[in-house]
């Protein structure tokens, strides 16, 4: 648009033709090179802030401007994407209720199958749009009991887990005090946790959560006795789109990178350990939420557009 600057090659090492512009109407073109600029620099420091400082500006103002399309674009597509799913998902339910007709013993293991496998996709979009665009602030924080968290991620993994054979134990009690936070969110954190035990965990193993009460923190434990996870696969973990290499599962690799993300938007950290200290086997996933008002003296607000 008119007035702004499409291009600040002169300022790097060596010229990154990245952009190009159309001018509608008579412009100015002003064209330094790599040395002039470096002269100028030298003998005016003021002018080189100003320069350093207006391209920074120009920088960010872009940046943020792609990350806002690009969060627009998911929301429609991710919108898009969930709507046939949802018909999809609501057709199977008809059907395994038997209202269009008796359904066979074959026939309702394939439907459920499928159910699953709609319900995995929708969680995998919903993956997408929270990787590119999670907004938490503390200004939307409230009490939160982590005890009902706890028991809505339990009920969201206990089905996969009777259909896997993997046993669920809460070792955590009603009194656990509470902390500043979104409900939502957290449980979302817990819901994966849980659900990557489940998944990592043989027929007839064990998934548990349990709690640790700090001077300033709470903790909470993820423990299974599951494959574990290789040393080397450790430090990459928590990263965007990072799945394991030595074990064969489906996904996007996002969950525990989005995890992240709010646990530390809460002002708590989050990490991983295999084999579990206490058993010797599987692997134990363990984060902190500071107690109480506390819980709001870290960021103020964790944004990924």
């Amino acid at each position: 648009s008119k007035g702004q600057v499409f291009g600040w090659s002169a300022l790097s090492e060596r010229p990154v033709f990245t952009m190009s512009a159309v001018c509608a109407e008579n412009s100015r073109l002003l064209a330094l090179s790599k040395n002039s600029i470096n002269h100028m620099c030298e003998v005016d420091h003021s002018f080189c802030h100003n320069v350093m400082s207006a391209a920074i500006r120009l920088a960010a103002e872009r940046l943020n401007h792609a990350q806002r399309t690009l969060a627009q674009v998911l929301s429609v597509t991710s919108h898009d994407l969930r709507a046939p799913l949802a018909t999809v998902q609501s057709c199977l339910d008809v059907i395994l209720t038997g209202f269009a007709g008796e359904v066979t013993g074959k026939q309702r293991e394939l439907l459920t199958g499928s159910k699953q496998r709609i319900s995995d996709l929708t969680n995998m979009i919903d993956n997408l749009l929270d990787i590119s665009y999670i907004k938490i602030s503390r200004l939307d924080f409230e009490k939160v009991s982590l005890y009902q968290v706890i028991q809505g991620s339990i009920g969201d993994v206990s089905g996969i887990a009777q259909r896997k054979g993997v046993q669920i134990g809460n070792n955590v009690t009603a009194d656990l005090p509470q902390v500043l936070g979104l409900p939502k969110r957290l449980q979302q954190v817990l819901t994966n946790l849980l659900g990557n035990g489940v998944k990592f965990t043989p027929a007839g193993g064990a998934v548990s959560i349990s709690s640790k009460e700090m001077d300033d923190c709470i903790q909470l434990e993820v423990a299974d006795t599951g494959v574990g996870i290789p040393p080397d696969e450790l430090p990459k973990l928590f990263a965007e789109f990072h799945r394991g290499k030595h074990v064969d599962v489906e996904g996007a690799g996002l969950g525990l990178s989005i995890a992240k993300k709010i646990v530390e938007a809460h002002g708590g950290r989050i990490w991983a350990e295999s084999p579990c200290p206490e058993t010797g086997v599987g692997s134990k996933f363990s984060f902190t939420l500071p107690k109480g008002i506390a819980a709001a003296k870290g960021k103020p607000e964790e944004e990924k557009r």
